[in-house]
């Protein structure tokens, strides 16, 4: 038997998408900043990622953007600008 996640994700309901890439997001900015961001934290839109985070994170962030881009590509995420 199928779980919800699994019907929900093959479907791609208006809720589920971007999850993947929300997900991704946050673990490889987790990875360099050695801190932790959450999912609900990461917004992923027309290949652009936003957090909802301090300002101290959010100019770390900026800081450490060219190596946070490289890393999501890596995972097969088009991204184009992070906010």
């Amino acid at each position: 038997m199928k779980s919800i996640k699994d019907i929900l994700l093959n479907h791609k309901l208006p809720a589920t998408i971007g999850i993947t890439e929300r997900n991704v997001c946050a673990q490889v900015v987790s990875e360099v900043l050695k801190t932790t961001i959450k999912p609900s934290q990461t917004h992923y839109s027309d290949r652009c990622v936003s957090f909802s985070v301090k300002p101290v994170l959010k100019a770390e962030i900026l800081l450490q953007k060219e190596e946070i881009i490289k890393r999501i590509k890596d995972h097969g995420i088009q991204v184009m600008l992070l906010r």
